[in-house]
Formats: C-alpha cells, structure tokens, sequence
C-alpha cells in the first residue's frame, strides 16, 4: 500500500506493560508551517516532555504497570526524522488490578467524527480505587485527568519551545474504500487518503471503568 503523508503531523507513541503485557497510546500534533518537516530535535524534544508529569500516575498505578519509552515520527515526509526515548516509570501502589481494565479520556472536537469523540484508553489504577465493579473514584479519576491534561499540554509547549509553529494536539482523519472479500465474507477498509487535520480540545471523561480487552498472554 502506498504511503500515506501528513504533513505538518507528528505521531507520538508511548509504550509500557501492565502485567506483562504491552500497552500503547498513540498521540497526533500538527504544526509547522506547510512543506516544513519536523526535525528530530524538535521531535526529542517534544517526547522528552512526557516523562515529567506523567510520573505523575505512579501512586495509582500497580507495581506491575509501566512505562518504558516514548517515540515520535513525522509523518509529513517520505523519508522522515525519528526520535526514541527511554522511559522508566513504573507504579508504587501495591493493589492488583484486572490488566484489561483502562481509564478513558475523551476530547472535544470541532467536526462530526466517525465511531465517536477521539479518545485516549490508559492502564487502570489499582482496585482500591475502584468506587464499584463499573466506577473508578471520582478522586481517582480527577487526579488522572489532570496528570494526562499536563501531559498533553507539556507535548504542545515542548513543541513550540522547539521552533514547532503552533504545535497543537490534533486527529487524523482519512477517506477509505471499501473492497468486497467474498472469500472472507467480510468488507476491507482501506485508507486511501487524508481527509482532513482537526485540533482538539482538551480532555475530559467519566469514571466509567473502560476496558481494552486485551488478549492476555496470547500470542
């Protein structure tokens, strides 16, 4: 499949385990002015941002929850610039938790987006902070919103620091065509072009207790 630029995109992904198996989330920024790639200073820069506020989630998290790196990439160019970081944040909470179990963060945006607000899935807290077998504590979830609300914003500032014109957290969103598999009777999607850049809001949510459905241990 041919590739597909962004350009004025940047693709952040932060990676650890909960219980030993891996989590992921994937964060998009725009910025620059147009045909400007992103330098993999400014990417480093812009991943090295993370780490600070984001211990911010250790005294929730279980001992077996982790962090162990940050990546970047632009996606506005064919031949792009890259940046890894290492990451070593692990929780302090001695509590067990279901490893399935995730804290959602959802985020204003501007147009109509199929399947539902943009949204951020993390790794659940330890079971002491659960209100009920389908909440989180209010206190849980507020002081998770607010560590991931600086988290987002320290990407953005790191960003612009960096020389990143108006670096802003954003989605993308893309066009698809839809092929027949009457071998497989099912439909593929394929992405076959940007459809558009939308910034969004800041995040948001409620204490419903979300899951990833993780396929634990499968390989």
């Amino acid at each position: 499949m041919a590739q597909i630029l962004v350009p004025g995109v940047a693709q952040i992904v932060i990676r650890g385990t909960v219980g030993g198996n891996p989590w992921n989330v994937i964060l998009h920024y725009v910025g620059n002015p147009a045909g400007q790639a992103y330098t993999q200073a400014q990417l480093n820069a812009m991943i090295s941002a993370i780490n600070t506020p984001l211990t911010g989630l250790q005294g929730n998290w279980p001992l077996t929850t982790t962090v162990t790196e940050y990546t970047a990439v632009d996606l506005g160019s064919a031949q792009p610039a890259q940046a890894q970081v290492a990451a070593s944040i692990a929780g302090t909470t001695a509590g067990e938790q279901d490893a399935a179990a995730c804290i959602m963060f959802n985020y204003p945006v501007s147009q109509r987006y199929r399947g539902g607000k943009p949204r951020t899935y993390l790794p659940g807290p330890q079971g002491a902070d659960q209100a009920s077998p389908t909440n989180w504590t209010l206190a849980t979830f507020d002081a998770m919103l607010t560590v991931w609300q600086n988290v987002i914003s320290s990407i953005a500032s790191a960003g612009s620091s960096a020389g990143v014109v108006g670096c802003t957290h954003c989605v993308v969103l893309y066009t698809y065509s839809i092929t027949d598999d009457p071998v497989r009777h099912k439909y593929i999607r394929t992405r076959v072009a940007v459809k558009n850049v939308v910034t969004l809001g800041t995040a948001f949510g409620s204490t419903q207790i979300r899951t990833q459905r993780r396929r634990l241990g499968a390989r």
